[in-house]
């Protein structure tokens, strides 16, 4: 009789674990990171490479996903660098698994001038009109996407964010095209001063603003020109903020950018746009934009409409 009450505990244990490790596994799941995808240009007459993340039920569900466009940063900066330097998976796969957040499609074009780092694109396009990396992402690239994946491609469905130099081009592109984006991130965004622009060194103003300004513009003749104008987010008009979305930003108190993404937030308050403005104790580094993820994410689930965040 004990002997057998004691392999029938056994037995219940052993269901018990099992069961256990079974729905961790289930909700334990990791999402997929393809980082070898292109797209075809024709405005820039070449492959746009991506790093797309499909969240863990991607494979087994037929439903259709928010996306996220998550913009990297500049100098160096490549498409892969989320994942490679921030782990942006982890902290998509624990959220996602927790319940956390609504699962999303996160996209991370290459913002590169077709691999060369010599000249940042700034996500713009060139004063020239010899690279028109705006009217790419717009025309091309979001189309392909949301063509390629099973996207819920209805504006509050979409979000955009990035960091630094992908911070810029996510806040410009959310004014630029108002009603596009229900939710817009930027971390530690690069927003530049006309003062900041004006006194840069010739190499830098070049390797930054050069293609999108005019190369070689000297003083203020880099801040009074169709161009800048163009892109003049700190200055930018009532007219121009006609935005429905919501904007979050974070950046470092020991950041150079903390002067102009506070001049930002100023705009937006006197704007009455919807905003979130953090600034946390960090500078300009991985460290401060990983720790700031997991509520990057929260953000942008929350104001994404899904059965389980209704706005």
């Amino acid at each position: 009789m004990k002997s057998n009450l004691c392999s029938f505990l056994k037995n219940i244990f052993l269901v018990s674990v099992l069961s256990v490790l079974y729905v961790t596994n289930c909700f334990s799941s990791q999402g997929i990171v393809d980082s070898s995808k292109t797209i075809k240009s024709q405005i820039l007459g070449n492959d746009v490479h991506y790093t797309v993340y499909l969240p863990p039920d991607y494979h087994s569900s037929n439903r259709t996903y928010p996306i996220f466009y998550f913009l990297h940063g500049g100098a160096d900066g490549i498409h892969t660098d989320p994942y490679t330097q921030g782990n942006l998976q982890a902290h998509l796969d624990n959220l996602i698994n927790s319940g956390k957040i609504t699962p999303m499609i996160v996209v991370t074009p290459d913002a590169t001038r077709n691999g060369s780092f010599e000249n940042n694109t700034y996500y713009m396009n060139d004063a020239d009109g010899q690279y028109l990396y705006e009217d790419m992402f717009i025309k091309e690239f979001m189309p392909q996407i949301e063509k390629s994946y099973r996207v819920n491609n209805l504006p509050k469905f979409r979000a955009i964010g990035g960091l630094s130099m992908g911070g810029f081009g996510a806040v410009y592109y959310s004014l630029q095209y108002p009603g596009r984006f229900k939710a817009t991130v930027a971390l530690s965004g690069a927003f530049r001063t006309k003062e900041d622009i004006i006194s840069m060194d010739m190499n830098v103003y070049n390797r930054r603003y050069g293609k999108a300004f005019g190369l070689n513009l000297v003083g203020e003749s880099r801040v009074n020109n169709k161009f800048y104008d163009k892109y003049d987010i700190l200055n930018t008009t009532s007219n121009k903020l006609e935005s429905e979305g919501y904007f979050y930003l974070d950046c470092g108190s020991k950041d150079d950018f903390l002067i102009g993404n506070t001049l930002l937030s100023m705009n937006f308050k006197k704007n009455n746009i919807n905003y979130t403005f953090i600034a946390r104790n960090g500078g300009h580094d991985w460290s401060y934009w990983t720790s700031g993820f997991d509520d990057m994410l929260l953000f942008v689930s929350q104001r994404l409409q899904d059965f389980r965040f209704i706005d």
